[in-house]
Parts: C-alpha cells; sequence; structure tokens
C-alpha cells in the first residue's frame, strides 16, 4: 500500500484537478482519496497525507451550496490521533472576489490537523499572492499551498511543482 494519499474535496471541478496533478507530480505510488463517502479513518493508513480544499464563496452559500463532504469528515475526525502523520495542505480561493478570506478554509484543515497531532508540512510564503487577509496566514507564512484557478490558473502548475518538490525533499 502506498504510503501517501491525496485526500481531497469535493470531487470533480478545480480541487479534483489540482489534486489529481499534485498526485501526477509525487510519482506512480500515491493513492487518491475523494473524502466524500470516505471515513476519516481511511487517514490512518498513510504516514504522508496531502489534504485538498476550497473556500466557498458567499454567493455559493447563498445560492445552492454543494456539501464538499469536509464537514463529516472533520466531525469523524474529532477523536483521531495522528500523531506520527506529516499532513501537507493546499487550498483554492479567489482572491479577486474574496481577498478578506482567501483561502481560508486551509486554516480548518490545518487546525485539526495540528490539535490532532499531526505534523504539518509545506508553508509558503505570501509573496507573489494579492490578498487582503487570510486566516492561512500564520507567522507571515500560509500554512499550505494557496492555488487561485479562478485568476491565476497559469501560475497553478510551477507553485504546484515547486510545493510538491519541497514536499518530496521531506518523503512526500
Amino acid at each position: 500500500m502506498s504510503k501517501t494519499a491525496v485526500f481531497f474535496g469535493p470531487q470533480g471541478g478545480s480541487v479534483h484537478k489540482v489534486a489529481q496533478m499534485a498526485a501526477s507530480e509525487l510519482g506512480s505510488d500515491i493513492k487518491m482519496v475523494s473524502i466524500q463517502g470516505t471515513q476519516a479513518s481511511e487517514l490512518l493508513n498513510y504516514e504522508r497525507i496531502i489534504m485538498g480544499i476550497s473556500t466557498v464563496g458567499r454567493a455559493n452559500w447563498d445560492s445552492s451550496h454543494q456539501d464538499s463532504g469536509w464537514d463529516a469528515f472533520l466531525t469523524q475526525m474529532q477523536n483521531m490521533n495522528l500523531a506520527g502523520k506529516r499532513v501537507a495542505i493546499f487550498g483554492l480561493g479567489d482572491a479577486l472576489t474574496y481577498p478578506e478570506n482567501f483561502v481560508d478554509a486551509m486554516a480548518i484543515l490545518y487546525d485539526r490537523c495540528k490539535e490532532l497531532g499531526a505534523t504539518i508540512d509545506g508553508e509558503c510564503l505570501p509573496d507573489g499572492y494579492q490578498f487582503t487577509d487570510s486566516t492561512a496566514l500564520r507567522n507571515g507564512k500560509f500554512i499550505g499551498l494557496p492555488i487561485d484557478e479562478d485568476n491565476e490558473p497559469e501560475l497553478t502548475t510551477p507553485r504546484l511543482q515547486a510545493w510538491i518538490k519541497g514536499l518530496k525533499a521531506l518523503g512526500y
């Protein structure tokens, strides 16, 4: 069994696309896991975990909110022990429309994994990103990789490749 997995949600769309790109960059022995319908205990089968999430904007919440699966997954994670696990997070957001909460959803995953004992890898400097505020910014760095497929799709591949290169150096 693979020692590294990419857990992502929702299935389909940009998060799924970036998760596939990350898995491809990492190599052939990477397991892709859609969190929709997956038990959180599946995390325990892997030593290194990459999580992908999107920050939905107000327009999505006000209209027909599509459940990404993360709410149920995070609830299942409440009493897990992730000590000894290494976790890296990427998040999709729209910095032009929602500059005041750019990739905030990454912070939700970060906080939960950190409280459960995981080591978090993959910090990124905010250089080159145009945003006002983000809860995913801690001590001057993003707690994972921010991606803006809506406004900067041409930067996704080089940002992801640089991030994955750093993760590979850590054994991902």
